[in-house]
């Protein structure tokens, strides 16, 4: 399953976009996103993102994960690596038309290590996020 944003019906009114208010984020606060599926997030990578959340006080990580058993479970590794879990920000898929602006909250996308963001990589980065990742020997 590609985790590019979905695409909208031509007829389809689309919600609103999110915007930083709206997720409680403050002016100017640095946010990290990844918008990689769930089940790309491996433990060693999570921890150093915990790692940077740390390193820099008052950064959120903005993530893609609409199940509430997997938000759970990463604010309990959050609390575990020493991260508040409420900066972890859980925001829903969005439709391909509203990615750009998804991404326009975000100051900088954390790929993920096995396997990278591919075309939801190129996505962000189509709309000007910068992406940082690591090289690797697999791409699924």
């Amino acid at each position: 399953m590609c985790s590019a944003p979905l695409p909208a019906d031509p007829g389809e009114d689309l919600p609103p976009s999110p915007s930083r208010a709206a997720l409680g984020l403050e002016p100017g606060q640095l946010v990290y996103a990844c918008f990689n599926r769930p089940d790309k997030f491996d433990p060693q990578r999570f921890d150093a993102w915990m790692a940077v959340l740390q390193a820099v006080p008052g950064s959120v990580l903005l993530l893609v994960v609409p199940q509430p058993a997997s938000q759970r479970r990463l604010r309990e590794r959050a609390r575990a690596c020493g991260v508040e879990p409420g900066r972890l920000i859980f925001v829903a898929k969005t439709p391909a038309a509203q990615f750009a602006d998804l991404c326009r909250l975000a100051d900088l996308f954390l790929d993920t290590a096995r396997y990278g963001a591919g075309a939801t990589g190129a996505m962000a980065l189509q709309a000007g996020l910068p992406l940082l990742t690591c090289p690797a020997e697999s791409f699924v």
